[in-house]
């Protein structure tokens, strides 16, 4: 049984890309194959507010699943990050400055290596990014914050950090 889900998968995705959309109101699914030869499938709910994302590997094995739950304007309200299993490994939160529209806050909570807030009990984000923008809208490079209350070295989740600037143009001819 596995063999042909998998043979059915790999049938799916011998194409480079699949769009089905009949009108604004239905559902689709996109099939977006990558440059290291992994596919990413996508599926939107009828109501435009939920869509799940699976990544397969070159080889068509399942990798991940991120669950994006969107607002009215389709931007992530959150998100839920998924190993194979369908075991919960990232939760991310997304505020928005309610003016401008703008990403002002995204906030990481680990599940895989949960972070316990010492009075709470609960389980807190590991990271919180405060954006913020210059005067014509660009995104400049987030405030990371970092909650360590036991000290643990977390290093290797920075790598989500803005090094350099994404959104800017080269401006060499």
């Amino acid at each position: 049984m596995k063999f042909i889900i998998r043979l059915l998968l790999l049938s799916i995705f011998s194409l480079s890309s699949l769009a089905i959309a009949s009108d604004k109101d239905s559902t689709f699914a996109r099939v977006v194959e990558h440059l290291d030869g992994s596919k990413s499938m996508f599926e939107k709910s009828a109501d435009g507010q939920l869509v799940i994302q699976r990544k397969f590997s070159a080889g068509g094995l399942l990798q991940i699943v991120i669950e994006y739950k969107l607002n009215l304007n389709e931007q992530p309200l959150s998100c839920k990050v998924h190993d194979p299993k369908g075991n919960l490994i990232y939760r991310i939160r997304y505020g928005y400055d309610t003016n401008t529209g703008l990403l002002k806050e995204e906030q990481i909570i680990d599940y895989k290596n949960p972070i316990i807030h010492p009075k709470t009990g609960e389980n807190v984000p590991a990271f919180r990014y405060k954006y913020s923008h210059d005067a014509f809208g660009k995104p400049l490079a987030p405030e990371v914050i970092e909650f360590n209350p036991d000290g643990v070295d977390r290093s290797y989740l920075k790598r989500f950090v803005w090094t350099s600037d994404p959104y800017a143009k080269n401006t060499r001819s």
